[in-house]
This record gives C-alpha cells, structure tokens and sequence, in this order.
C-alpha cells in the first residue's frame, strides 16, 4: 500500500468535498457539480495508481457516489431541493467512513501476512472446477425453471408482450421462486470462470453459449433493465479480476462491445416498457420541459435518489432502530405477511413522488440508526469491501462473485438500499452455498479428488 497516495486522497480529497459542499450553498450548481466531477476523477486516478485494477471496488463507488453527487448538484428538476448541513454530513461522512474502513482492512491484511498467504484446497483443480460447470448446470435450472413456472402462473403474459402497461415486470412475480431467477447473473459468471481457468471441450462451449444466451434473454423478456445491466456488468468485473494484466487495445474492446450490448438490450427494454406520452416529463417535473427524454431519464435515475434521502434526513422525527434492516429476513422467511408484523414494518416511507422509488445505499440505514449508524455502517461496507479483494486474490469462486456483487453495489451505491433488499442477501447466500460446494472434500470413493 503506497501511503502516501492514500494520505494524498484524505488530504486533498477531504477539503474538496467541503468546498463543494459550500459552493452548491452559496454560489451555484454548476460550480459545485464541477467541484465534485473533479473529485471524484481524483480520486479515481489515485486509487488506480495505488491498487493498478482497472475495476476496483474503491475506484467504482469513488465515481459512482461522487458524480451521483455532482449530478444532484446540477438540481434540473423543480422536485431537487437544497441540501442542509445534516445532509452533507451523511453523504460526505458516509464516503469518507467507507473510505476508511477499506484502507485500514488493506492496510492490516496486507501487514499480517507480509510474508506470502498458501493457497488452502481439499480438492484437485480437475474436480474444483467440474463443480464449478455443475453449479452453472443447477443455478440455470433453478432458474430458468422457475421463469417457466411464471410464464404458466400468468399465462404467457411475458411483459415484453404485454402493451400499454409500463410496470408489468412488477405484477409478473411468484413470491419465493422469482429468487432464482434473478440469479441467473451466476451463470454468466461461473461460466466465465470456468473459461478462463480451465480447459472446455467444443461440444462444451457449444452448449455453455447457448445457456447464457438463454439465460441473458430472460430479463430482456422481463423488461427488467437492472437485470440486464447486472448480466452485462458482472462478469466484466470478474474478467477483469482474473486477467489482472490487459492491454489498452483489449479494455476498449471489452468497454465497446459491453456499451454497445448494454444499449441495445436497453433500448429494446425501455421501447417495451411502453409508457404512455408524456407520462415521464410529468413525473420527472424538469425545469426546461422541452429536455430530451434520454436526458431526463438517466438524470432523474441518478439525481432524484438523492433527493429522496434529502427528503428523509430533512422530515424523520424518530429513527427505526432495525426495522428497515430486518425486512430482507421477515422477506425471505414469509413473516412480512402476518398482520403484526406488517404492522412492525409499516413505517414513512420519504419520497419525491410515488414512481420515482429508487433510494441511494444508506437510506434504510439512516432512517433506522441516523449520522452514527450511518458512519459505522459505511466502515463495515469498506472492511467487507477489502476482505473481499483479499480474497479474490485466492482463486476461489465465491470471492469472485462476491467481489462482483460488492463492485456493483458500490458503484451504483446512488441507486438502491441494496442491503435492505432479499435479493442482496438471497445472492449472498447462493454464493456462499456455491463456494462450499465447489471447495469441499469428496465424500464418495469415484469423485477423486
């Protein structure tokens, strides 16, 4: 770890955000967006010299949550509001505790074990990865068999079929299954792996590639645009962990073709959505109506996260103290549906308007333990962020598809509590439960380990 390079991140990093803090108080939002555009470019080069991987965690939440902030400063919309001290505190304090929390876990790790770290396996490469193209095998039937199940429950409805309804993803839903469905992103990864790391006879890579195919139709059938930006996005990320070494001419490659996909997939997802004339300018409320929509849209997915979590800091009267981090356990466990819990559950929910319902990383968190639960959640977040890293440097196949899962979550950390979510903690779960499967000992004579 080059110390210096981090101290030069707090020192430069720390007074920046301050100054643009006070510029979008006193002076204007252009200025503040640029003082934060700025930072956070800093911030990036910085953590790419010190780390030299093109895709880590800290450089992706560096330019996710401080040009999100940069793009809220701009304040297009008339539902954007001015940001009190409270509310810097939180978004400014969080980035900073994060950032804290990943260098001291880099800094103890790397300390404990400046003398090398053995690789541990009770298995042989062979049947590792044999395991590995198993699980691909049962996540794709899992869920490919639980979308079938769907399509039986609504009667073929599929919401790319279905006109005029723009939220027909959120109806086409089966509580439980629809879990393994949207963990179909594992195949793409596993997959991935599997490639890279071993040998894969034709008739194989025949079969794997109309599996992911398959697979990566699914959320376009859904109109799930976050579905497909995670099955476009993940296995990027592990690409980039395993090759570790790649030439410029390579990385634009892989950017383009992964953009020009991403686009294509989202244009056909956002076209079928199928929103009725002028619906997105009235919930969007920009100041200049005559904005182009494609402009609107990804602002607003950005921008109005952030003033949802304005709305919060500025209006809660008393905190949670845990409601809103159990909900992913009373989700998964069915408890949500008895009448005393929902009761439990039921608490204000702080939004610019009903549609726009998309949140940013910490405002189930604040709402629940305030600045300080914030503060330590965001060390926690760093720590499990580093760990993470460490480990991926293993070679094993959990870390990678944790280490992709963390890579999105911050660097789309603008977007969604994601920890407040089942789907976070069902992924979690599914990885964990993958990698201990792939790592055990044979416990029969003919697998050989």
């Amino acid at each position: 770890m080059n110390r210096k390079l981090t101290m030069g991140r707090y020192i430069a990093g720390i007074p920046l955000f301050v100054l643009g803090a006070v510029l979008a108080a006193y002076v204007g939002t252009v200025p503040s967006a640029v003082c934060f555009l700025v930072l956070s470019l800093l911030e990036a080069v910085m953590i790419f010299r010190e780390s030299r991987r093109l895709l880590d965690i800290r450089l992706l939440f560096a330019l996710g949550w401080l040009l999100g902030i940069a793009t809220a400063c701009l304040k297009l919309s008339e539902r954007s509001r001015t940001w009190g001290l409270l509310m810097w505190l939180v978004v400014g304090g969080f980035y900073f505790a994060v950032s804290a929390g990943q260098d001291g876990m880099r800094a103890y790790l790397r300390k404990k074990n400046a003398s090398g770290r053995p690789q541990k396996s009770g298995v042989s490469k062979a049947l590792y990865y044999r395991r590995v193209e198993q699980a691909i095998y049962i996540v794709a039937a899992l869920g490919l068999g639980s979308f079938l199940a769907e399509c039986i429950r609504f009667d073929f409805e599929i919401p790319i079929l279905v006109r005029g309804v723009p939220h027909a993803y959120t109806a086409f839903h089966i509580s439980g299954i629809h879990y393994f469905i949207v963990s179909l992103v594992f195949v793409h990864v596993l997959s991935l792996i599997l490639f890279m790391k071993t040998e894969i006879s034709k008739k194989k890579t025949i079969l794997l590639a109309v599996l992911n195919v398959i697979c990566f139709l699914v959320p376009v059938l859904l109109l799930s645009k976050f579905q497909v930006l995670i099955a476009a996005a993940m296995p990027l990320i592990v690409w980039t962990v395993i090759q570790k070494r790649f030439s410029n001419r390579t990385i634009l490659l892989a950017f383009f073709t992964v953009l020009l996909l991403f686009t294509v997939m989202t244009v056909i997802v956002v076209s079928g959505r199928d929103y009725p004339e002028g619906y997105l300018q009235k919930i969007f409320k920009f100041k200049k109506a005559d904005t182009p929509v494609y402009v609107q849209y990804p602002y607003m997915y950005i921008a109005n996260n952030f003033e949802n979590l304005n709305l919060l800091v500025e209006g809660h009267s008393c905190h949670t103290l845990g409601v809103r981090s159990l909900t992913p356990f009373l989700n998964m466990t069915g408890l949500k549906r008895l009448a005393s819990v929902q009761a439990f559950m039921n608490v204000e929910h702080f939004q610019t308007a009903l549609e726009l319902s998309t949140l940013t990383i910490v405002y189930d968190i604040f709402q629940d333990f305030d600045l300080i639960g914030t503060l330590i959640f965001g060390v926690l977040l760093g720590m499990l962020c580093s760990l993470t890293e460490y480990k991926a440097d293993e070679d094993r196949v959990w870390a990678y598809l944790l280490y992709a899962q963390l890579a999105v979550y911050m660097g789309l950390s603008f977007f969604t509590a994601w920890f407040s979510d089942a789907t976070t903690w069902f992924w979690l779960i599914a990885s964990t439960a993958i990698g201990i499967y792939c790592a055990r000992k044979p416990f029969r004579k003919k697998e050989k380990a």
